[in-house]
Parts: structure tokens; C-alpha cells; sequence
């Protein structure tokens, strides 16, 4: 939704067919249409409407009008100070508050918003005391929907132990799948994963036919480096899914295809991450078959390449290029197509051609790393060594020394000429002081290229980093 300023430009939300008709009428009011009367409660609603989009000059202008016509209705006063503490000016929301107190005793959301101010000035005491009176004066029947708010703001602040006190005290009977998720959340914040997990576990099993809690235990495995009952968790999820065919073009699918179609490549990239190259290959392939989405060819390759069907691989990137998809992926498939034929100049080329459309494409440097660091493999297979060199210093420069080309850069320099053999030869001794000449000597051969890029050079850790790669080589 996108912000108004000083020019007024609002009028992305009449594009929305379910704006309320209040929001509607408001914005013809701004817009100097009318004239238009506005009750109370329509103010009201107008103004949490904005806030809750987070649209603070709308918000603003909402409640300067509210406040025009009913000047001395206190609660456009107490939704003034809303606005003021969401956007970052506490102390003016709390001086607000204070002049309007007497109006609000016992009122748990003046308590509420009290509290949160004082949590956001660091002031623990006082907001523990006030979230007390928020429970002290609300009714039975909001005293769970407040424990959660608390918890929720006070998980904001990272205070995960606190947060928990208070959704504990929810009884176990009242506590929703959305409770024990978040019991969940602050558990996993705290390093406590088994008992994370088993809340999740509850929520699966009480509703075991949701496709997004299936979804959200897939990522909680993820978090914690459990792939496979990652992998499973995510899998069920799919099976519960809607089928492309199903989906129609109205906004609200269309907005449910892009979700599905990032959870589906989530999967998928996770798939191929663990070797399981065919059922990433048909989640890759069941992408395309959603409305107006091109196959996902890149992906699609990579498993037919490291499945060893080299040639199915190349046909596919064909076709893709046939159909006008001539991005850097695509030629960078390519590349890895010749580079396993052995026509490693057709990959040279190629991989030239990835990386001009990645330049263009003005793409974060960690691709362009993978890129180079792919040329310079190419490159020392026709014997280009002095350009394979430069290559390999490229990606470890680009990627913020990346272990995995830090070490093939390292690898390269003590595999070469006389002097690699002297390195590779000390680098195989035990002896420490050896294998630090070596680490040395690669560092200087690095810092050429970062003093080239204009790049930071922190000599001290990078030589720390590849005397580890040496070290550890052989092991």
C-alpha cells in the first residue's frame, strides 16, 4: 500500500474494489469533493483503518479533520498519541496520554498503549506495572486476547522469558494454534528447540490437514538444520495445497499464486540443496504450470545436469532460448552443459555471455562471484592460468571471502608452476611455520586483487582464514 505525501498521491487505494466506503468518501473529502458529514465512529474507523496499513500522513490528515469537526472528543486525542508512538515520537504520545488520563480509568487499551511506551523507552518496571492493570481491568473474556498482545509486544523487544510468563497463563483449554505458535516462536528464539518443536507437534496434530502449519514446521526445521524433517514437513504441505488449475484471476488468487509459487521454489532449491535432484526437477517443472509463469528452465537443468542427462539438459536451455528467455541463468546452464561435454570453449563463451546479461542486470555481487568463480574453473581447464587466477581472486573479492572460493583460489595458487609445487609440498608438512609461509604467501598473491577493486583488506583475518583451508586440506 503505498505511503501519501505533501503531493497527495492516495489514490492507489481507489484502485482497491473492497476499500470501505467510508475510506472511499474520505479520500473524495481530501480530494475537495463533497461537502460530506463524518460521524464519530467513521472517524474512528478511518483512522485505525490507516494506522493499521501503516499509512501515518493519512492517519495524520484523518485525525486533523476528526479533530476539526469534534474538537473535543477525547478518543481522536488518545488515537493522536497511537500515531505519534508508532511513529517513533514516544515521549510526545506519552505527555498526550497523560492530559487525557482521567477520561480513560480503567480502560485496559489506554493501560495497553501506556505500557508498550514506556517497554519502548526501556522502561521495564513501569510497562510490567501497567500490563498488570491491563489484566486487572479487562474483561473475563479479553483476558487471553490481552496476554497474547503483551506477549507479542514484549517478544518485540526480545524479551522472550517474560513474553512466555505471560502466554503461559493462558489456560491449556484456551490456548489456540496461533498460542502455541507463538509459544513456539519464543522458545525456538531462546535456543530451546526441543520444546519448540513439540508445540508445533501439537498444532500438527490437532490439525493435521493445514497446509501453512505443515508449512511453518517445515521452516522451523529448516531454522535448525533438520533438512529432511524439513524436506517432509514442506512436502505435506504441498500435498495440501491448491492445484494451479484451481486458482482464478481474481486479486485475491493471484496473490495466493505468488505465495505458492515462492513456497513450491523454496522447496525445490531445498531439494536440490540435498542431492534429491529428481523431485526437485518435478517441483521445478510443476512451477510452470501455474497461470501466466514461465517454466522454471534454470532449475529445471541444474537437476538434469547433476543427474547426468546432459542432453536433456541442453535441450531444455534451447528451448528456453528459443522462447526468448536468454537470461543469465539460461546461459549460465549452458556453460555448465559444455563445461560437462568437455567443450570448454563453448563454455568460456557462454559463461562470458552470463556474465555481460548479469552486469547489465545490475545483479548482487554473490551471483556474479558464482559466475567468475565458474570462469576461472574453464579457464585453467584450456590452460589459461594467469586469467583463471584473476578469476578466482575476482569471486573471493566479490563474495566477501566466501570459504568455498577462498579455498578453490587457494588450491589454484599451490597447484601451478614451480612455486606451487613448493607450496603444495609445504603445505603437506606438519610443521605450522611451514604452512604459515604458504598462507602468507597466498594472502599477498590476494591482496593484489582487493587493492585492484579499491576493497578493504583485513590481512590479519584472511591470512587466519586460508592457513585454516591449509591446515585442514588433507583431513
Amino acid at each position: 500500500m503505498g505511503k501519501s505525501n505533501d503531493s497527495w498521491e492516495y489514490f492507489s487505494y481507489e484502485s482497491r474494489e473492497d476499500l470501505p466506503s467510508p475510506i472511499k468518501k474520505f479520500l473524495k473529502y481530501l480530494k475537495g469533493e463533497g461537502p460530506f458529514f463524518f460521524d464519530v465512529y467513521e472517524f474512528e474507523n478511518i483512522i485505525e483503518y490507516f494506522l493499521s496499513y501503516q499509512d501515518y500522513d493519512l492517519a495524520k490528515k484523518a485525525i486533523e479533520a476528526a479533530q476539526y469537526f469534534y474538537p473535543d472528543e477525547k478518543e481522536f486525542f488518545f488515537l493522536k498519541a497511537q500515531l505519534l508512538f508508532r511513529k517513533g515520537e514516544s515521549q510526545k504520545a506519552l505527555n498526550l496520554l497523560q492530559n487525557i488520563k482521567s477520561f480513560y480509568s480503567g480502560d485496559p487499551e489506554f493501560y495497553f498503549l501506556v505500557a508498550n511506551i514506556f517497554l519502548a523507552q526501556n522502561k521495564f518496571d513501569k510497562a510490567l506495572r501497567f500490563y498488570n492493570k491491563v489484566l486487572k481491568n479487562a474483561d473475563i473474556k479479553e483476558i487471553d486476547y490481552y496476554l497474547m498482545l503483551i506477549a507479542d509486544s514484549l517478544s518485540i523487544v526480545k524479551k522472550y522469558n517474560e513474553a512466555l510468563e505471560f502466554l503461559y497463563k493462558i489456560p491449556e483449554k484456551h490456548r489456540s494454534n496461533s498460542i502455541l505458535a507463538k509459544i513456539s516462536d519464543n522458545l525456538q528464539k531462546l535456543g530451546k528447540t526441543a520444546e519448540a518443536e513439540k508445540y508445533l507437534l501439537k498444532i500438527i496434530k490437532r490439525d493435521p490437514t493445514s497446509e501453512s502449519w505443515w508449512n511453518k514446521l517445515g521452516m522451523f526445521y529448516e531454522n535448525i538444520g533438520k533438512i529432511n524433517k524439513a524436506i517432509d514437513a514442506y512436502l505435506n504441505s504441498f500435498a495440501l495445497s491448491q492445484n494451479p488449475e484451481e486458482y482464478n484471476d481474481t486479486e485475491y488468487d493471484i496473490e495466493n499464486i505468488y505465495f505458492q509459487i515462492e513456497e513450491e521454489l523454496k522447496l525445490a532449491d531445498l531439494l536440490y540443496e540435498n542431492k534429491q535432484y529428481q523431485k526437485a526437477f518435478l517441483f521445478y517443472e510443476h512451477i510452470g504450470q501455474y497461470k501466466s509463469q514461465k517454466p522454471y528452465y534454470f532449475g529445471m537443468a541444474e537437476c538434469l545436469i547433476n543427474l547426468n542427462r546432459i542432453n536433456d539438459a541442453e535441450n531444455l536451455l534451447y528451448e528456453a532460448i528459443q522462447k526468448g528467455e536468454t537470461t543469465s541463468d539460461i546461459l549460465f546452464g549452458l556453460a555448465k552443459v559444455a563445461y560437462e561435454k568437455k567443450e570448454f570453449a563453448n563454455a568460456v563463451k557462454y559463461i562470458n555471455d552470463a556474465i555481460k546479461e548479469e552486469e547489465k542486470a545490475e545483479n548482487e555481487n554473490i551471483r556474479k562471484a558464482e559466475l567468475y568463480n565458474f570462469k576461472a574453473r574453464t579457464l585453467s581447464q584450456i590452460k589459461q592460468y594467469n586469467d583463471a587466477l584473476e578469476y578466482y581472486a575476482k569471486a573471493v573479492v566479490l563474495s566477501k571471502l566466501d570459504k568455498e572460493y577462498l579455498k578453490d583460489f587457494s588450491e589454484f595458487v599451490m597447484s601451478k608452476g614451480n612455486i606451487g609445487r613448493i607450496l603444495r609440498t609445504l603445505a603437506k608438512d606438519d610443521n605450522k611455520d611451514e604452512q604459515k609461509v604458504v598462507a602468507k604467501f597466498i594472502t599477498e598473491r590476494l591482496k593484489l586483487y582487493f587493492i585492484a577493486e579499491n576493497k578493504k583488506f583485513n590481512e590479519k583475518r584472511i591470512k587466519a582464514l586460508i592457513y585454516n583451508i591449509i591446515r585442514n586440506r588433507n583431513k
